[in-house]
């Protein structure tokens, strides 16, 4: 099945700066992609380099900012008014990852299965 991009919701690159929102992604009301150019992230598997990439399965919940770089796992589920930047969720962090309102993952790589309480 394809993406879903909530009314509301922006996805935004300037030049040199590559986004890649994969297949079944549910980008909630008010979810902002943002990509500078710079540093990429990479997806593993193809290799493929992106400024930010939200992989498969994964849900934005509303109001939340991804920018890059930013790399989130298949099966990732990022919690209300999150902010990523500059970070890496593994795959399937979607029933282990919480966040809280406002809380902010920088330079942080998460395995899977692991959880992040951030409370601000």
């Amino acid at each position: 099945s394809s993406a879903i991009v909530a009314p509301g919701s922006a996805i935004t690159a300037e030049k040199g700066a590559s986004v890649c929102v994969d297949e079944a992604v549910r980008l909630l009301p008010g979810v902002v992609v943002e990509a500078i150019a710079g540093p990429q992230v990479t997806t593993g598997a193809g290799g493929e380099a992106y400024s930010a990439y939200v992989g498969t399965g994964s849900a934005i919940a509303h109001k939340s900012l991804i920018h890059s770089p930013a790399f989130i796992g298949k099966g990732c589920f990022v919690g209300f008014r999150s902010t990523v930047f500059n970070a890496r969720l593994g795959d399937g962090c979607r029933r282990s990852l919480v966040w809280v309102t406002r809380s902010r993952a920088v330079c942080l790589l998460l395995p899977p299965l692991r959880r992040l309480v951030a409370l601000v």
